[in-house]
């Protein structure tokens, strides 16, 4: 009897602890855009947010620390300079391994785009493709620049990048009970 007790405690403690964690996210105040382009869409399938959007960095003030770049993760979700939102820790596999292997964690790389403007539009894109469903070839109208066709070819190339080397994570279990 003490060890089932003992057992319910542990499993009872473990899984606050889990749900506390996952609550740990911070508040993130929107400050101004970084670098990107207005994007003009032409379909918005899964979603009806509008036909324009800006697809880039946003910076942030996050925990008192000002300019941190962002990447929004959800075309669905209309967002303003001036809102307030949570910075959420998980999300996609896709979406990780795009901000950690691209503009801005990384800023040299072969296939990069020598604006930065333009890099942060694909790679942008490139995660809105994988959230939302995003077809860039026919769900991208116009791109502000004049780079259209040139964003859009790097967005697949990154695309075709996450699929062959992204799409996957291997989850560690640090404990089982059996």
């Amino acid at each position: 009897m003490k060890k089932a007790i003992l057992i319910f405690t542990f499993l009872l403690l473990a899984s606050v602890n889990i749900s506390y964690s996952q609550f740990g996210n911070s508040r993130a105040i929107l400050t101004a855009t970084g670098e990107g382009r207005n994007v003009t869409f032409t379909a918005l399938a899964p979603c009806d947010t509008g036909n324009t959007g800006f697809g880039g960095i946003i910076l942030c003030t996050l925990d008192g620390v000002i300019n941190t770049p962002f990447f929004c993760l959800d075309l669905c979700t209309g967002i303003n300079l001036g809102d307030t939102v949570k910075d959420s820790s998980s999300t996609i596999p896709q979406a990780i391994y795009i901000t950690n292997t691209y503009y801005p964690s990384r800023t040299s790389y072969p296939g990069k785009m020598t604006s930065n403007n333009d890099e942060a539009c694909a790679v942008q894109l490139a995660i809105w493709h994988f959230r939302n469903g995003l077809d860039v070839t026919t769900g991208v109208g116009e791109i502000s620049g004049t780079n259209d066709a040139a964003i859009k070819a790097r967005t697949l190339v990154i695309i075709a990048d996450v699929i062959a080397n992204g799409g996957s994570t291997t989850h560690v279990s640090t404990i089982a009970i059996k």
